[in-house]
């Protein structure tokens, strides 16, 4: 069962609406002055507008600023005398000749010097408050960042639907004075792509990409909307391509011979041929709680108890955000308490839906102790709890048995205590892959992922959801599970090889199997599976069904580069 596709939205961020300013790359100082930490954003700044290499230039402009003339670019002189025009101060009748002031008005717009640093403490402090909408937010990674990246992957249902959580998140970046777009797209580029597209036709705060439709709204996008760098924009300028339509197709395997190596990456971005990773921000006031005494806790019952305790801190901590829990980190420190000679335990437990039950989270700690060795009295406990947006409350029937039992809940709830208890790995569920091996036509893949992301954590719920409501489709044999109903359910982990050389010799003695002599009597076939030519260990066999005298039905295949024969299932 394939997860989810990824759900990437983008929040393209302005500043509140009464900031009426211009902002000079410099002023009274040359942009090198500024801290290293700057210096890519400094660089880029300069990258994208030659006048900043040799003094300060505008680099963002309010609305104010941008209808007396001020742009993004423009040398600061010359800014400054289009924003404060002089203006004539009125004379004396006895004058004759009319005096001109150069008075400046003051009031048209104020020049503030740009600080790379503060925008991006800015953007840090945007970001909490859209923490309740998904559970990984990112900082965009390109220089002078504008943006933030949310990975909703599974967290549209919590808010009724993608177009109800961006306009949402819309009206809460409006109440803490922010102005911003927002796209939705199956892909971080995607998303970063339609959330900075200007002009009449994209003048909207909101754009939802329909699933599996991003590469066809890409065709009249600019090519600034694949995040390339000034050089690969003028020489694809120079070639004729002006779109991402013109750009997409052009062949892929000459790209490197003409762009950047960031520039074959952006590209391979877009058409989803290459990940794009979002780095979580951390969050300003972390969920967490600790304990510590002089009294050490000295056994796994006064340990739970500890625990107990502080999960009631964080449960508390969850109902005052309206946030959920899907994974518990605790750090157990025993020993003496002599420095030098403590020791220090992970302790670390996941739950596949987001709660704010403390039995539940309580019970997955409980199983994870038991299976952790501890030697020495524990005498401080530091506990953190990675958040996500609560599910969907779901009306129930106050006369009805049945409809308190979801089967979605009894689930996670199930695999939560196998996980806990065994381990993630052990608790998995199988997809059908595409490689024509048999021994790899089967991929199990745990349900829930240790340490995984939060985004993992909804492809979880997503494939719980698929389990305990399988569709129509999933009832009906399709043709390919009938071309499959010949093949066995249980194959050997190892192909066994038999001693035979040439099929006229197993026909007439039959095979070996567990010290007995299995006589053939019928034999099925053949069904050829032969991998593609760019395999690292092609496979080319001939695969047959063989019946025994005795009734047993094996799974015989012929390899046809050396001609040996190999049993590899058997049929129950």
């Amino acid at each position: 069962m394939a997860p989810p596709s990824l759900k990437a939205l983008a929040v393209h961020t302005a500043p509140p609406p009464s900031a009426q300013t211009a902002s000079p790359s410099s002023e009274d100082s040359t942009p090198s002055r500024r801290s290293t930490a700057s210096d890519p954003d400094l660089k880029y700044i300069r990258l994208i507008y030659p006048s900043a290499r040799s003094g300060p230039c505008i680099i963002a402009a309010s609305e104010q600023a941008w209808h007396l003339g001020v742009r993004p670019g423009m040398p600061l002189a010359e800014a400054r005398s289009m924003a404060q025009p002089t203006h004539r101060r009125p004379t004396s009748k006895k004058t004759t000749k009319h005096k001109e002031s150069t008075q400046p008005n003051h009031d048209a717009v104020q020049f503030r010097l740009w600080e790379p640093a503060e925008d991006r403490k800015g953007l840090c402090e945007a970001a909490e408050h859209t923490r309740r909408f998904a559970p990984i937010v990112s900082l965009d990674e390109l220089p002078a960042p504008d943006s933030l990246l949310l990975d909703i992957t599974g967290c549209a249902p919590l808010f009724g639907s993608e177009s109800s959580l961006g306009e949402q998140l819309i009206a809460q970046m409006r109440q803490v004075g922010y102005r911003c777009r927002v796209a939705i797209a199956d892909s971080v580029a995607g998303a970063w792509a339609f959330a900075h597209i200007d002009g009449p036709s994209w003048d909207v705060p909101l754009s939802v990409i329909p699933p599996g439709l991003q590469s066809e709204y890409f065709g009249p996008l600019p090519l600034s909307a694949a995040r390339l760098q000034p050089a690969d924009i003028d020489i694809l300028h120079q070639l004729g391509v002006r779109t991402l339509k013109a750009l997409l197709n052009l062949p892929r395997e000459d790209l490197p011979a003409r762009l950047s190596a960031d520039g074959v990456t952006r590209i391979l971005q877009l058409i989803g041929a290459a990940d794009e990773l979002m780095i979580p921000l951390p969050e300003a006031d972390p969920v967490c709680t600790s304990w510590s005494s002089e009294y050490p806790a000295e056994n796994r019952n006064e340990i739970c108890e500890v625990l107990q305790h502080l999960l009631t801190q964080i449960t508390e901590q969850l109902d005052r955000r309206r946030l959920g829990c899907i994974r518990i980190e605790c750090e157990l420190t025993s020993g003496s308490g002599i420095p030098g000679s403590s020791e220090t335990i992970q302790l670390a437990a996941e739950v596949i839906r987001a709660t704010q039950d403390q039995s539940i989270l309580l019970e997955v700690l409980q199983l994870r102790l038991e299976s952790i060795p501890i030697s020495s009295p524990v005498f401080r406990i530091r506990m953190h709890a990675t958040t996500s947006p609560l599910p969907q409350a779901r009306q129930k029937d106050l006369f009805s048995t049945a409809d308190h039992l979801v089967p979605q809940d009894e689930l996670a709830a199930l695999v939560n205590r196998l996980s806990s208890r065994l381990g993630p790995a052990a608790v998995g569920t199988v997809r059908i892959t595409t490689d024509p091996r048999p021994e790899h036509t089967i991929e199990v893949r745990p349900v829930l992922n240790s340490g995984a992301s939060r985004s993992e954590n909804a492809e979880s719920q997503e494939v719980l959801h698929r389990l305990v409501t399988p569709s129509e489709s999933d009832q009906t044999i399709k043709p390919s599970a009938q071309a499959h109903s010949d093949r066995p359910l249980r194959l050997l982990p190892v192909p066994w090889l038999l001693p035979t050389l040439d099929s006229a010799t197993l026909m007439s003695e039959g095979l070996h199997w567990q010290g007995r002599r299995e006589r053939i009597v019928a034999i099925y076939g053949p069904e050829r599976f032969q991998t593609s030519w760019w395999t690292e260990q092609p496979v080319h066999r001939d695969y047959y069904r063989a019946e025994t005298a005795q009734g047993s039905l094996f799974w015989l295949f012929r390899d046809l580069s050396n001609g040996r024969w190999f049993i590899h299932g058997l049929f129950d």
